[in-house]
């Protein structure tokens, strides 16, 4: 039973985060210029989750010229395996108002949908076990 409200939590969690993403996103696509950033380096960063394959991601630091000519450094969000080639190109989109406020242009079009269909899934295996329907976590 505890399991099963931990995997409840575990699926709110992922669902408020994906819908948080998904409303920077559709800011961004609504009022966002585009740029191509340059990938000065990719910072590792251990992943702290138990039995983890690859152990950590890199995250990329990107540079780019906002279209009023200021200068942006900016370490993106999402990280990756394996590493973006350094001095590599990637389009971003950010907020003139914000301009530290950057994504990767290729990451917003899955990755709040992909959160939230974890979390649904997630909510609706939860239920169905503290509803004892099924029997799949023990």
């Amino acid at each position: 039973m505890i399991t099963d409200i931990i995997l409840l939590i575990f699926a709110c969690a992922f669902i408020l985060a994906g819908n948080k993403y998904l409303l920077k996103v559709r800011h961004l696509k609504k009022v966002g210029k585009t740029a191509v950033a340059i990938v000065m380096r990719n910072n590792y960063k251990k992943n702290t989750s138990y039995g983890s394959v690859n152990k950590g991601y890199y995250y990329p630091v990107v540079r780019f010229t906002t279209e009023s000519g200021d200068i942006i450094t900016k370490e993106l969000n999402f990280g990756r395996y394996p590493p973006m080639s350094e001095g590599g190109e990637i389009e971003l989109l950010y907020d003139p108002a914000n301009p530290r406020e950057a994504e990767a242009a290729s990451a917003m079009a899955f990755s709040p949908w992909l959160f939230i269909a974890i979390g649904v899934a997630a909510f609706i295996l939860a239920t169905l076990e503290l509803l004892e329907i099924t029997n799949l976590i023990q």
